[in-house]
């Protein structure tokens, strides 16, 4: 049976985030917040979200960089002039 009062362990690794980092989020958030487990799953929530965002924005600036660097030199046929 599980404790929690939010499931942060299977939203975290639904959205792929390391076990370790969960670790760390969650020595992070029991440090900060001993007393108090709800405010400490809430703030465990939070930062799989900001990891997940984060980790998303990573990913979309590598699949644009190619793109944008062609753009840069003047590659991309959608910026020519029909002449």
């Amino acid at each position: 049976m599980n404790n929690s009062i939010f499931d942060y362990k299977f939203i975290g690794k639904n959205r792929n985030v390391p076990q370790a980092v969960l670790d760390r989020f969650e020595h992070e958030a029991a440090q900060e917040f001993p007393f108090d487990k709800m405010l400490m799953e809430i703030h465990i929530l939070r930062a799989i979200n900001h990891y997940t965002r984060t980790q998303n924005i990573k990913k979309m600036r590598r699949a644009w960089m190619p793109v944008i660097s062609e753009k840069r030199r003047g590659l991309l046929e959608s910026d020519w002039i029909p002449c």
